[in-house]
């Protein structure tokens, strides 16, 4: 077989789930939740306007097709956390993935 699997190092192999219990992890900060406030206040105040853009059915399906990759997006992530509880940014993430750092 080829080369190394993407994610390995991210204990996302076929070998099933890992029975390890979630540690705690730290809350976010004021700032963190500021901003996550910001985000779900004002996301929907610019829907009208995009779908003045693109219509009902297009602008719908677009949201449909979002909420699908934000749902898969989450749920990788959620497993990411789990299983590698040391991993604590973005970059850690991309550098146990893919090397880079």
């Amino acid at each position: 077989s080829g080369g190394p699997s993407v994610g390995n190092d991210l204990g996302l192999g076929s070998e099933g789930r890992d029975s390890q219990a979630m540690e705690e992890h730290p809350g976010a900060s004021r700032e963190e939740i500021a901003l996550n406030v910001f985000t779900i206040v004002c996301f929907p105040l610019g829907l009208p306007f995009a779908f003045s853009g693109t219509g009902w059915a297009l602008g719908s399906l677009f949201m449909a097709y979002n909420a699908v990759i934000t749902f898969l997006n989450s749920t990788l992530l959620a497993t990411i956390v789990v299983r590698r509880p040391d991993l604590k940014s973005y970059a850690a993430i991309a550098e146990a993935a893919f090397g880079w750092g």
